[in-house]
């Protein structure tokens, strides 16, 4: 009988490269609900947010709805509500907000704040302030300008080291977070242990501190380069 051949090149697809690479802009219009697919890129601009949700960051597609409502004390935003609040993401999707209301001196300190996931980290630029998130939820424009807290938990000045096994204390920052801890003796550096969970630090104490004067010096920063900084005098 009769027969044909056909050939056909069938290219690869990279595994980095998603089906559509193209954002897609949509306008989010008197509130109405905005479709964000699973494969596309997708950028929502919408009055006082801007969302951008990369291809691949959903498990399935969804239909976003925003809401907005003016904002608390202390607070430099509207509050932007995105739904559905408990849709799953696989990758962050990054939320921008307007901050015509944020004070200049406050750029530097500028935050994304959300009632799911806290702090969002924040950078000020072209007039908005942007943050990363994987939780719909209420969003907002905050700013960290307080320094961390340092608070001995069992020595104060004139603590005797050599009567401690260990010295121990909390650090906590009620914004932002702690990024780093220095504690020194005499200026010499000292190893500190830490519990993040409950702010618990610790130093256990190297015998080699005879008993005399020492200057413990504890200095800590957090993610907004706010400072703290404490002096004890021990013996």
């Amino acid at each position: 009988g009769r027969s044909a051949r056909m050939r056909f090149s069938i290219g690869k697809l990279r595994e980095s490269e998603p089906m559509c690479a193209v954002p897609i802009l949509s306008t989010d219009s008197a509130d109405m609900p905005v479709a964000i697919s699973v494969s596309k890129e997708s950028t929502i601009q919408g009055k006082g947010y801007r969302l951008m949700v990369p291809a691949l960051s959903l498990y399935d597609d969804i239909e976003m709805r925003h809401s907005s409502r003016p904002s608390k004390a202390r607070t430099y935003s509207d509050e932007h509500k995105l739904e559905p609040r408990l849709t799953p993401f696989q990758h962050e999707f990054t939320v921008s907000l307007d901050a015509a209301g944020l004070p200049e001196h406050l750029r530097s300190k500028a935050c994304v704040m959300s009632n799911m996931q806290g702090y969002l980290e924040g950078r000020y630029e072209n007039g908005y302030v942007s943050g990363k998130g994987k939780n719909f939820g209420t969003f907002w424009i905050s700013a960290d300008t307080s320094a961390p807290v340092i608070k001995p938990v069992n020595f104060q000045a004139g603590t005797v080291i050599a009567k401690k096994d260990k010295l121990s204390m909390t650090i906590s920052d009620n914004i932002s977070g702690v990024q780093t801890v220095r504690a020194t003796i005499d200026g010499s550096w000292i190893l500190l242990q830490s519990d993040p969970k409950r702010n618990y630090y610790w130093y256990e104490v190297d015998k080699r501190f005879e008993s005399g004067e020492h200057t413990l010096l504890i200095s800590v920063s957090d993610r907004k380069g706010n400072t703290s900084e404490k002096e004890y005098q021990l013996k």
